[in-house]
């Protein structure tokens, strides 16, 4: 099976924010300031609760602590899309809608572009994951090759092919940046 496409910014993006959604260390970082802002607020609003005696500044604290756990997921992803924009921008640049040309036998994947050609034992791929606009292939060394479904004339038949190679498929077609 052979497959010619070429990647644009929004599918560096996507990758790049698909990949931050299921990283461990990412969403330890944004869960930890979603938690630890609040707590700081709570904490300098009772400080002067206690030493001042004056309950505004204790509920204004209170409310920012709150404002900030309530809309601090809006913030982050704005924050996070933004960084990565600039990441593909500026990273991205000589790659972005270069001809790509993928071709998936039963002994390996060979994929060729202006710049390289690269031949991988199918036994390194580790999964293939649908997203709702691109397929993720993933290998097993963490690197991962982003395929567009525009590009694939028949998408059963491509899943097909790599369910025959024994590369496990993964349905994220529900997967949302949030």
């Amino acid at each position: 099976m052979k497959i010619e496409y070429t990647l644009e910014n929004i599918d560096f993006l996507e990758y790049h924010l698909y990949s931050a959604s299921k990283s461990k260390s990412i969403k330890k970082k944004r869960f930890k300031s979603r938690i630890v802002i609040p707590i700081l607020y709570s904490m300098i609003g009772f400080y002067f609760l206690l030493n001042d005696s004056k309950l505004i500044t204790f509920w204004i604290f209170i409310i920012f602590g709150l404002l900030w756990f309530l809309f601090y997921p809006l913030y982050s992803k704005k924050t996070y899309r933004k960084h990565y924009e600039k990441h593909v921008e500026e990273h991205y640049e000589n790659r972005i809608n270069t001809p790509i040309e993928m071709i998936i036998n039963t002994d390996y994947i060979a994929s060729k572009d202006h710049s390289a050609e690269e031949k991988i034992k199918v036994s390194e791929f580790d999964k293939l994951t649908e997203l709702q606009n691109h397929f993720v292939l993933e290998l097993k060394r963490g690197v991962s090759y982003m395929i567009p479904k525009k590009s694939i004339m028949n998408i059963d038949e491509f899943k097909k092919k790599f369910l025959e190679l024994n590369i496990p498929y993964n349905d994220e077609l529900n997967w949302k940046w949030k």
